[in-house]
């Protein structure tokens, strides 16, 4: 019984490792800031222990931002040290393969995930708050537990990849997060209204700012990570199609209400329902993609 019970366990965590190790990756970006960020804390760990100061980390050029808590956050770099050191570790050993950015509606905030390899393997070991206007850290989750490795922390993070709500939750209470479904749907109807207000004005050439690229036909582009452009004979076929959607179905932006159930896809940070214009009656399926803080209508 004992050997069956060991057994499941095992099945467990190396679904749990193998599924980190087999999605994360398509998610970390290469962005330098992000990455970075990663890598100077790494290295500024290495060397305070290395020197035998790991009270001297707030002095990292490019981490230290005046909205932070400094004798918080100070305290949790001594714990960062303590861990490096008492793990024996050093920048042979550990690596850093990239990150991955969450954004966080109606804040000035995103926390981003840092990904490193140890042992030959991914760890989801880090995550922060970073602050959008200067890119400078506001806050680490968990310190006791970076640069630790334990197998029973891997994916600790990275599981809540389509349920973001759970990673911001590590700094919910100090930062005063607000509730992002509601967001969501606050920022979607307020990007609706302004497509109807822009379709009832005739004015289609602004919808293109509005509107996400939602094909895979051009390698050179990046699938709902960027708006349409007029100079491409695709997206303009698109935009004449949305603006026919909502053509002569809105009275006005202030008529757009939500109809029935909304749906969110965390993974791809999408929010869905159907608009439904009280005046008119008429009702379309709209969806909204969120990126850098915007809303961006994409079907």
């Amino acid at each position: 019984m004992k050997s069956f019970k060991r057994l499941i366990l095992f099945s467990i965590l190396f679904f749990t490792i193998f599924s980190f190790d087999a999605v994360a990756q398509v998610r970390i970006t290469t962005e330098l800031s992000d990455s970075k960020m990663i890598k100077e804390i790494l290295e500024n760990t290495d060397m305070n222990v290395t020197n035998n100061t790991p009270d001297n980390m707030m002095r990292m050029r490019g981490l230290y931002n005046p909205k932070a808590n400094s004798a918080n956050l100070q305290s949790k770099f001594v714990k960062l040290a303590e861990n490096w050191k008492n793990k024996h570790l050093n920048l042979d050993l550990v690596k850093v393969k990239g990150a991955i950015r969450y954004e966080i509606l109606g804040t000035k905030f995103y926390v981003l995930m840092g990904v490193l390899i140890y042992n030959a393997m991914d760890w989801d070991e880090i995550l922060l708050l970073i602050d959008k206007s200067n890119g400078g850290l506001l806050d680490i989750a968990n310190p006791q537990d970076v640069f630790t490795f334990k197998t029973e922390n891997r994916n600790r993070y990275y599981q809540f990849d389509d349920r973001q709500q759970e990673l911001y939750r590590y700094f919910q209470r100090e930062w005063g997060i607000p509730d992002q479904v509601q967001l969501k749907k606050i920022y979607a109807v307020k990007t609706a209204k302004e497509i109807v207000r822009l379709v009832n004005a005739n004015k289609k050439d602004s919808l293109y700012q509005l509107i996400a690229y939602n094909r895979k036909d051009n390698p050179k582009r990046k699938y709902l990570e960027e708006t349409l452009s007029p100079s491409d004979a695709k997206d303009k076929a698109y935009v004449d199609k949305v603006f026919q959607l909502f053509q002569e179905k809105f009275s006005d932006p202030s008529c757009v209400g939500i109809e029935g159930e909304t749906t969110f896809d965390e993974k791809l940070n999408t929010v869905s329902f159907n608009i439904k214009c009280n005046v008119t009656k008429k009702e379309i399926p709209v969806s909204f993609v969120i990126r850098n803080g915007y809303l961006w209508y994409f079907e």
